[in-house]
């Protein structure tokens, strides 16, 4: 690994740009849409051995209705991280402020769905 490369010169833009953002699109936010367009697919069928065989990881613990809520945690986790990489050049305060704030819109959100069948996963908050 060459530490050499100098933040956002020409190289550094290159990298990110062919190996960055590639990734950014397959795995943040390809791989949830194809999660959750395979979920959505089989909504009726949540309850069907063969889809639980192999699906049934993704919304265990959930309620039928909000079988996307692994795709809303995906995205809370890409936020966090958003918030930390995006706003580092801020003071730390702004990220923390950014972190609570979309936590506390998360949870009441989650709490007005309704979405977990236990609800002291959300106790802990």
């Amino acid at each position: 690994m060459n530490m050499n490369y100098v933040c956002y010169s020409a190289d550094h833009l290159r990298w990110i740009l062919y190996t960055g953002l590639p990734m950014l699109v397959i795995w943040v936010l390809g791989m949830p849409l194809i999660v959750f367009i395979i979920l959505f697919r089989n909504r009726k069928d949540l309850d069907n051995p063969a889809v639980k065989k192999y699906f049934l990881m993704l919304y265990q613990g959930l309620r039928k209705e909000t079988f996307y809520w692994e795709l809303v945690n995906t995205l809370r986790k890409f936020l966090i991280v958003g918030f930390n990489v995006f706003l580092s050049t801020y003071s730390p305060n702004y990220r923390i402020l950014g972190a609570i704030g979309k936590e506390l819109i998360m949870y009441f959100y989650s709490n007005s769905c309704g979405n977990i069948e236990n609800s002291s996963e959300f106790k802990t908050l």
